[in-house]
């Protein structure tokens, strides 16, 4: 029955239980073409259906668990494209945010960091966003910034990070990835300041003995062997 009114959601529906089925279980790997399948043929025919941008955000997730980054990057920024038509919805901000994942890994950072920065942005009155996506967004933001080069939106990043998500998994993982970039640019001083508070701020911290070990080498990047060697023995 092609025609009835429920035809686009039912199809829909079908092939997003394919999707799942395939999320929760990678091994069913048959349920990944067929998803696409259901979203193929939903793009197809239901050309003027108001659930098209759900259909694009389905649709890019396939080539995404399919590792298709350019495909996955097209349908997300569709998606957003087509639900931009709407009001502001969380699948607006899970699209916003799947086409910055694929632009990070096809290392167009900038463009990666303009999505992540329209979820924190844009979704503010959205509070299951903000709990599901906010600090996701932010980690990414800050390892787009790290990419760039870019020291005060890191830093920012980091603050926020440390500010709202105090005691989630992500601030010492901030903390500590943001003291490497900082040695990455070659400012030891700074990398080593960073790391030093990392002890302080994070005492119990399963990452403590890879923040400890990074002073050492900000010592070697100085060329200051005795510091390195005597904290490279104390580790």
């Amino acid at each position: 029955f092609p025609d009835v009114v429920s035809a686009d959601i039912a199809l829909l529906t079908a092939g997003e239980l394919h999707l799942r089925d395939y999320a929760a279980q990678p091994a069913a790997a048959n349920e990944l073409p067929a998803a696409r399948d259901c979203f193929d043929r939903f793009l197809s025919v239901f050309t003027n259906s108001p659930l098209t941008g759900k259909a694009r955000l389905d649709h890019g997730w396939c080539e995404w668990f399919a590792k298709d980054m350019t495909n996955s990057l097209d349908d997300f920024e569709a998606a957003v494209n087509d639900l931009k038509m709407s009001p502001p919805s969380e699948d607006l901000a899970v699209a916003r945010f799947k086409a910055g994942d694929a632009l990070f890994a096809l290392a167009n950072y900038a463009g990666a960091l303009e999505n992540y920065r329209a979820v924190l942005d844009d979704f503010t009155h959205f509070p299951n966003v903000m709990q599901t996506l906010g600090g996701p967004a932010l980690y990414q933001s800050l390892r787009a910034s790290l990419e760039l080069k870019d020291e005060t939106g890191a830093s920012n990043a980091l603050a926020r990070i440390l500010k709202e998500f105090p005691t989630s998994d992500l601030a010492p993982n901030s903390a500590l990835l943001y003291g490497e970039g900082l040695a990455d640019w070659r400012e030891p001083a700074a990398a080593r300041g960073q790391f030093q508070d990392f002890g302080r701020e994070f005492p119990d911290s399963p990452l403590r003995p890879q923040a400890e070990l990074a002073v050492a080498r900000t010592f070697e990047q100085e060329a200051n062997w005795t510091a390195a060697i005597a904290t490279y023995k104390g580790w």
